[in-house]
Formats: C-alpha cells, sequence, structure tokens
C-alpha cells in the first residue's frame, strides 16, 4: 500500500506549480517561472515556481529571484535589503 500511496503523492506534485499556493505574479528569467508575492507593503519574495526546484539548494537561483522581483514590481531591489534561504529571496524594492 505505501509504494502506491507515495507513487500517487509525487505523480500528483508533478503536476503542480508553486502559484497554485500562493497568491502572487509568475514571471519569466532566463527562460524559467518565478513567483513574486508581497509579504508586506514594498517587501516582496521570490522563488522558482517549480516545487520540484525548491527542494534542491541552489545559490545560483538568488540573482534570478531577485531579477524576477524587479520584473515583477518595475523597481529596483535595495541590496542592502536582501535575504536569502534555501531557494527563496525576501527583498525591499526602491520605487
Amino acid at each position: 500500500m505505501k509504494p502506491y500511496l507515495v507513487a500517487a503523492v509525487l505523480i500528483a506534485s508533478a503536476c503542480t506549480t508553486m502559484d497554485q499556493y500562493f497568491d502572487g505574479k509568475v514571471v519569466t528569467v532566463d527562460g524559467a517561472e518565478y513567483l513574486v508575492r508581497e509579504t508586506r507593503p514594498g517587501t516582496y519574495q521570490a522563488m522558482p515556481n517549480d516545487p520540484k526546484i525548491t527542494w534542491n539548494l541552489d545559490a545560483s537561483v538568488w540573482p534570478k529571484n531577485v531579477r524576477a522581483i524587479e520584473i515583477a514590481t518595475g523597481c529596483k531591489v535595495n541590496p542592502a535589503a536582501v535575504k536569502n534561504g534555501d531557494q527563496n529571496t525576501i527583498a525591499t524594492v526602491d520605487c
């Protein structure tokens, strides 16, 4: 029974994206989708829109997250107010 349950969960997760779990805007950076959402006024969180990617630690995603925030907001990210963790970036913007 357990193998079938694991298989069902894996199949279901293969068809999901992060924007199904969070409200926000999906933008494309270098051919990949990123979800950008406002966490509080002027502060945004960005992450890859593919949940499989969010489980792998890859620091190369952080600059793409910053670019995604800039594309989604039309504002420049404040470099002094960027926090990276796992595959997420939280930053404030200067508009």
